[in-house]
């Protein structure tokens, strides 16, 4: 598999998001779901669909650096 991910959708897009959107500046911690369909990239076993839906809770916060 390597660096491929099992399935289309990332959940690096929840920091690149963070990142992106400037979320560093909003009050800390910052508190994220998402929810969706996702992809399997690999052929699904019998009994499993390639669509799935997923749901998840992400909380991220803005390191500080302290003397």
């Amino acid at each position: 598999m390597g660096s491929e991910l099992p399935f289309a959708r990332s959940h690096g897009l929840v920091c690149r998001a963070y990142i992106e959107h400037g979320m560093q500046s909003l009050p800390q911690p910052v508190k994220l779901y998402y929810m969706g369909p996702m992809f399997r990239r690999e052929r699904p076993q019998k009994g499993r669909y390639r669509q799935f839906y997923q749901i998840g809770a992400e909380v991220l916060a803005a390191a500080t650096l302290r003397d």
